[in-house]
């Protein structure tokens, strides 16, 4: 690239910023697999079925059933005429489980609670993309003499569970980067160490503060318990709340452990929980 300064936003293979040496091979685990289908729904379809009213929106997020045995979730939001829905897996569970991600999606949309959301639409787009989702551990080097990394190619995308951000943190880090070849230009500074202003104004705003302060969060959300068995648990366990079976009702907290414990020691349920506050909360 024959260029005073090269913005590599060549998305999450990272083409440039791998042979430029600032970013390492991906492992399958640290990569996802997006599959979607925006469907037509017409405005007045969308408001009575959502319950939605003006320019007011809906978006769900969902795990379990979703994506089968594969690591992963699905995602259903709506647009002013049309429905996103769509599932995010792991490519590395993919691989195991020997599974194809539009099989999932094809599965999800049939779930009891999905079907009836998705009914009398039609099918306007198909799209599929690759996501990086290693978080802190995965960042590219950023920038190096006349060079910057941005958006997927750096690694930029923010899934931690109760967040999944990616253009946000791309168009800051597109300004960051612009701002410094701006001022490169301007002092006719083309070097590492001008370009190394790129990663303190990251630094500076949320984009490295928010990545640093969850970096623990994609090994939580990659967790077998959380991906495979919680859902089914939590299920279990409402339903044995709320059932009414003729016999005195138990404390909460006992119907909870009791059902918890059916399928996950004690010691591995306070371990998943000390994972989840490590992730999440502290």
């Amino acid at each position: 690239m024959y260029a005073h300064i090269v913005i590599a936003a060549d998305g999450a293979n990272a083409f440039m910023a791998k042979k430029a040496g600032l970013q390492h091979e991906f492992r399958a685990d640290e990569m996802t697999l997006g599959v979607k289908e925006v469907l037509r729904l017409d405005a007045h379809t969308l408001e009575e079925r959502f319950n939605l009213d003006g320019d007011e929106g809906m978006t769900n997020e969902y795990v379990g059933y979703a994506s089968g045995d594969v690591k992963g979730g699905g995602f259903l939001y709506t647009n002013r005429d049309t429905l996103s829905i769509g599932v995010v897996v792991q490519i590395a569970s993919l691989a195991e489980k020997k599974v194809r991600a539009y099989d999932l999606l094809d599965q999800f949309k049939q779930h009891p609670a999905i079907a009836p959301l998705v009914r009398d639409s039609v099918t306007l787009e198909y799209s599929a993309h690759m996501i990086p989702e290693g978080g802190w551990s995965m960042l590219s080097k950023l920038s190096r003499a006349g060079m910057m990394v941005v958006g997927d190619a750096a690694g930029f995308v923010f899934a931690a569970g109760l967040f999944f951000e990616g253009m946000n943190f791309a168009i800051a880090s597109g300004l960051a980067a612009a701002a410094v070849a701006q001022q490169a230009h301007a002092d006719h500074d083309f070097s590492a160490q001008s370009m190394a202003r790129y990663r303190k104004r990251l630094e500076a705003s949320f984009v490295l503060k928010d990545l640093k302060k969850y970096r623990h969060a994609p090994a939580f959300i990659n967790n077998e318990h959380l991906q495979n068995v919680y859902p089914d648990l939590i299920c279990d366990t409402m339903e044995n709340i709320f059932r009414s079976n003729g016999k005195p009702r138990r404390k909460l907290g006992r119907v909870v452990l009791s059902t918890m414990s059916k399928e996950v020691p004690l010691l591995t349920l306070l371990r998943d929980g000390w994972q989840a506050g490590r992730a999440l909360f502290f």
